[in-house]
């Protein structure tokens, strides 16, 4: 008689208990005290050890608690609806794992007013995206093991370096997606899963939120790619958390079985907060980084490389009174989009353990009196304006050109009003848009690169088979061109890239090493002008980018870059490199770039000089040209300027070599012609 009482029909009093009786299906009856299934307004408690699936949506309840249980949502339409849901200590939501292109996929979708997600609190989406080789970043068939992209792209594979692999997809704001899985089918990491939350209330993130994707499964010849960062989306009246709270949608890391194998990263995913209010912001620390590890390298290039995901927000609270970006600053690895902000305006900033970068590329940072970065520092964006700005003990500054966003139609700026000093293990990195050749700017009073310092934009122009000067392709492929031809493939290329630009005034990016996807990307551009002194004592390069290592070494190397330097003095006794990226076995070598030393210029002539040389590639008459070093600067040609073209593989020619000048000002007013 107990048995027939414990399934009668009891009246709810608006309370129901899970008791999972029967089964772990929640529209199963018998599976909750009272009999019955939860309706509008009740209360849902599901306690100890308790597994729940959910399949379809439920009535808008009125409270749902989870304490150290398992809910698991089924299907993309399945919507948890409550005015409050609390996931409490040991709570987990969660998805019942990963799916193909044609199955039904899932999310955790949750409807309601409130939201808290507390301490030992999870939502656990890892893996749960696209399964590997599924998903929009067309992430290839088993034999192409690029990393899934979502955020940001995929890691290539060496092997193929088909630049379809690991694309990121998607926008910043939303709607989002789950993650791409890695390459191959059946070896590559699964992409992560979608969280979405929809709160007219508050969201309250305590616990851990983690839409990770996965590292392969080990195959015997090769490594295949990890999954991307899924999508993790937050709308609410308020946003709150604190510093026990986390939200990941890291890439899954390369399998690397052997010596010979292949370990493409999976790219980062993406994050999206919605709200009205989240100020102050709370310390939930937001990661979006790559996979932890993984085969590819920055000397082949950024387009090569997989790329850290995108955090959202709506406003700037997460910027707001932020003097200071340390290890505590809770935003780590992720390209950063803000909305309606156009800059971040501080008087000192100073980065030391910490890295992220400014998105949109018409946001500018604005630091009044100086930035400093410093020990594990990172910070990128197209434009920044400061007082002075020091990098020193291992600090690094990103400058990304975008669209046209800085004056004059650069794609971005660094402008110094006092000095721009660059220490011992430290980097200014400059991007140029690897599609559209955009290309950033450096102005200051005066810039200082120590020995050890570095101005980098080795393999930061146009990416693989593209720009002005692109290696071909035929029965093998040449090397990229710019201040010096392309060096030509092995068998039926004539010619590699072509040369273009001006010797005395190069304002582009070098071209990259064919083909399309496994060709070394071009080095980038180095334009620095200083109303006072340029002193470099260490290294400031454009090389041309290494191809990918593909087993039958068809790819060419990328072009050398451009470096132009314009100052009153230059001194120093550093190195100056545009050299070509080599070719792989039956590949040619990328040419050499074009360096240009403008020295006794006055600033006030910098803009009109650079327009004559866009039109004609001449300087003005009232300046002499040579190929010696400025007599300021200690140190030999051989030894400080780099312009050889990029060695060629078998049978395949070298690149040729860039070209140097040095032009200086005759001695009276500089006269320009327009």
């Amino acid at each position: 008689s107990s048995v027939v009482c414990a399934l009668s029909v009891i009246p709810s009093d608006g309370h129901f208990v899970w008791a999972g009786r029967i089964d772990n299906d929640w529209f199963t009856p018998a599976n909750w005290e009272p009999l019955g299934l939860p309706a509008v307004g009740d209360t849902v408690l599901i306690g100890p050890d308790a597994s729940v699936r959910l399949t379809n949506t439920t009535p808008v309840l009125s409270e749902l608690v989870l304490t150290n249980a398992m809910l698991t949502m089924t299907n993309w339409s399945t919507a948890l609806r409550a005015d409050t849901v609390l996931i409490a200590r040991g709570g987990r939501l969660t998805l019942p794992g990963s799916f193909t292109d044609t199955e039904m996929s899932n999310r955790v979708w949750v409807v309601c007013h409130d939201f808290t997600l507390a301490a030992e609190g999870e939502i656990d989406v890892d893996g749960q995206g696209y399964g590997g080789g599924y998903g929009p970043s067309n992430a290839g068939t088993a034999q192409r093991a690029a990393g899934g992209g979502y955020g940001g792209r995929g890691g290539s594979n060496p092997k193929w370096g088909d630049s379809r692999n690991g694309l990121a997809y998607g926008t910043p704001e939303g709607p989002l997606q789950p993650g791409s899985g890695g390459c191959g089918i059946d070896y590559g990491g699964a992409g992560g899963g979608l969280v979405q939350i929809e709160a007219t209330g508050s969201i309250a993130i305590h616990g851990a939120v983690r839409a990770d994707g996965l590292i392969g499964r080990a195959s015997r010849y090769q490594g295949p790619g990890g999954g991307s960062g899924g999508g993790v989306y937050l709308a609410c009246q308020r946003f709150t958390g604190s510093t026990s709270g986390s939200i990941s949608v890291r890439g899954g890391s390369g399998v690397k079985e052997k010596v010979t194998s292949i370990a493409p990263r999976g790219g980062g995913g993406r994050v999206v907060i919605h709200y009205e209010e989240a100020a102050p912001w709370p310390p939930v620390a937001i990661e979006a980084d790559v996979g932890a590890s993984g085969t590819e390298t920055e000397a082949n290039g950024e387009s090569h490389s997989a790329g850290w995901g995108s955090l959202y927000v709506s406003d700037d609270s997460l910027l707001r009174g932020v003097n200071v970006l340390d290890a505590v600053f809770p935003v780590r690895h992720a390209v950063v989009w803000i909305g309606g902000c156009t800059q971040w305006q501080v008087a000192n900033l100073a980065v030391t353990n910490a890295a992220f970068r400014l998105g949109d590329p018409h946001v500018v940072l604005r630091v009044s009196d100086e930035l400093v970065i410093g020990p594990g520092g990172r910070l990128g964006a197209a434009c920044v304006e400061a007082g002075a700005v020091t990098l020193a003990d291992g600090g690094s500054l990103d400058i990304r050109a975008g669209a046209p966003a800085a004056p004059d139609g650069w794609g971005g700026e660094l402008r110094v009003a006092g000095t721009l000093s660059i220490g011992a293990d430290s980097t200014l990195r400059l991007f140029a848009d690897y599609a559209s050749g955009t290309v950033p700017r450096v102005r200051a009073r005066e810039v200082r690169v120590e020995a050890g310092g570095r101005v980098d934009a080795a393999a930061k122009g146009y990416k693989s088979a593209a720009g002005p000067g692109a290696g071909y392709a035929s029965g093998s492929r040449s090397g990229g061109g710019y201040g010096g031809q392309g060096g030509a493939g092995k068998t039926t290329d004539a010619n590699g890239g072509k040369t273009y630009g001006s010797p005395v005034g190069p304002l582009l990016a070098g071209s990259g090493g064919c083909y399309n996807g496994r060709g070394g990307d071009g080095g980038g551009l180095v334009h620095i002008e200083a109303d006072g002194t340029i002193t470099l004592d260490g290294t400031i390069t454009a090389q041309g980018g290494q191809p990918l290592d593909a087993d039958d070494g068809t790819a060419g190397g990328g072009a050398g870059g451009g470096i132009l330097l314009a100052g009153r003095k230059l001194t120093g006794s550093g190195l100056l490199s545009v050299r070509g990226g080599d070719g792989r076995t039956y590949a040619g070598g990328g040419g050499g770039g074009r360096i240009a030393l403008w020295t006794g210029v006055p600033p006030e002539h910098f803009g009109a000089i650079w327009q004559r040389l866009l039109a004609t590639g001449q300087a003005p008459e009232s300046m002499t040209s040579t190929n010696a070093l400025p007599a300021t600067f200690d140190g030999t040609f051989e030894t400080n300027v780099e312009l050889a073209g990029g060695t060629g593989g078998t049978g395949s020619a070298a690149g040729q070599p860039g070209t140097y000048r040095w032009i200086a000002a005759k001695a009276g007013l500089v006269f320009v012609v327009r």
